[in-house]
């Protein structure tokens, strides 16, 4: 699938689904987010991610539109009742979307979710031997790729190019306030020090 068979000068909505709650996950999904705004500069693009995806949408207003709350769906999170997830398909798909991206792991689950929000093209990848919404545009998922370059790779059969891998985390003034007010902040000079991450929400992912 190339970019002229996809028509990308057509696309006016797009939605990616990474519903992750840890920061790393978001933080992942930049370099793609910044591929697609290149690429489709005058369209909507829209995430369904969990509650703490808005700190996205706050320091990324460049790359997003909006975000849509995921509503939840068997396999992944809590199962919304009936009406609920009809309401929501019905306010985030009005109008349609141009194109869908799913961004949500291997697609097992994913997958459904995000066909069922009815764009005009879905994306993504799934496991060999599960469901495939698309031969053209789902690719096998790469279970040994990075996780920034997974997408990535699905945005160039898109015909999206990357705008390179390095990530982004804009700071504000209120976060230059809150480090000034740490005691320890008079002692670090910048270029000195570096600053490690070391939990997660997952125990396996965690340093030892």
């Amino acid at each position: 699938m190339t970019a002229a068979a996809l028509q990308l000068h057509s696309i006016q909505r797009v939605v990616l689904v990474r519903a992750l709650p840890g920061l790393g996950d978001m933080l992942c999904a930049v370099p793609t987010l910044r591929a697609v705004r290149a690429a489709l500069p005058n369209a909507t693009v829209s995430l369904v991610g969990m509650p703490g995806a808005q700190v996205l949408l706050e320091r990324f207003p460049h790359y997003l539109d909006e975000l849509l709350e995921f509503p939840g769906f068997p396999g992944l999170e809590f199962d919304p009742r009936p009406e609920q997830f009809v309401s929501f398909l019905e306010a985030a798909c009005t109008p349609r979307f141009d194109l869908a991206i799913q961004m949500h792991g291997s697609g097992i689950y994913s997958n459904i979710f995000t066909v069922l929000l009815g764009a005009t093209h879905t994306a993504g990848c799934y496991l060999p031997g599960q469901y495939c919404p698309d031969n053209k545009l789902f690719l096998p998922y790469p279970t040994h790729a990075p996780e920034i370059w997974r997408w990535l790779h699905l945005l160039e059969v898109l015909g999206i190019p990357p705008q390179g891998d390095d990530l982004e985390f804009p700071l504000n003034d209120a976060d230059r306030q809150a480090c000034a007010a740490l005691p320890a902040a008079a002692l670090l000079t910048p270029g000195t020090y570096i600053c490690v991450h070391a939990g997660a929400s997952a125990v396996g992912r965690r340093w030892p």
